[in-house]
């Protein structure tokens, strides 16, 4: 807020505040300041995610029905500390700082979300803290479009990705290596549609891998997912300065 009242456009990293009040007061001091208050939902900048919300936009998936949108990953301190830092403090903590990820990819493909259902699990003994959930599944639905979401901490393999099905394709993004591979039907007759289709998804694997791989070892690793995921955020936070 002071940077606000001094003029200063803001992009601030995810969660932007601790509670919806909080941010409508930020936004509130934004709006009378005549300033900009983004929130830094960094995977957002990602080219893969771009490329698909234009698939989703064009008609490329068709009518979409469902998402499912996951965040897999271990997170270490939970095990093996240090156990006072802020991510630790309250169990709702761990939601607000890696919830606002998936909820962000939801809200903007699809709009709002109504949460129908949601269910936590694995509980792990925080040391002098009590205990800890290290799973979500939050059902919930944002217009026609049913949306799961599913948070996971336990040791597991990296699944953190964006599965968009539609009523001609389904969508993939792995928006931890920023690649997106689309399974559609074809014309061939029943014997050379599964050949067909398996051959268009390992070019696609081929494609994604190739490119990421170039441009990684161009950059000297400096275009790497993630670091593209902030270069595109920052690029579209300026780009709409410039565009009002």
């Amino acid at each position: 807020k002071t940077c606000l009242e001094a003029g200063v456009h803001c992009l601030v990293e995810k969660p932007v505040a601790l509670s919806a009040e909080e941010t409508r007061d930020i936004q509130q001091v934004a709006e009378k300041a005549g300033k900009n208050f983004a929130a830094g939902h960094n995977f957002m900048g990602l080219p893969s995610y771009v490329r698909l919300k234009q698939e989703i936009a064009s008609g490329g998936l068709g009518r979409v029905g469902s998402a499912e949108i996951n965040w897999h990953f271990p997170l270490a301190p939970l095990r093996s500390g240090p156990f006072g830092i802020w991510l630790l403090r309250e169990p709702k903590n761990l939601l607000l700082e890696l919830g606002p990820h998936l909820f962000g990819f939801a809200v903007d493909l699809f709009g709002p979300l109504t949460i129908e259902h949601l269910s936590i699990g694995k509980e792990i003994e925080i040391p002098s803290a009590g205990a800890r959930p290290q799973s979500w599944r939050i059902l919930a639905r944002a217009g026609d479009v049913d949306v799961t979401l599913n948070l996971s901490l336990v040791e597991t393999t990296d699944d953190r990705s964006v599965t968009v099905r539609g009523s001609t394709a389904r969508a993939r993004l792995n928006y931890a290596e920023d690649t997106l591979v689309i399974e559609g039907e074809n014309a061939s007759d029943i014997v050379l549609n599964p050949l067909r289709k398996q051959m268009g998804l390992a070019w696609q694997h081929i494609r994604e891998g190739g490119v990421n791989a170039l441009r990684q070892v161009s950059s000297l690793n400096r275009k790497s997912a993630y670091g593209l995921s902030f270069q595109g955020t920052f690029s579209a936070f300026y780009q709409s300065l410039r565009d009002g």
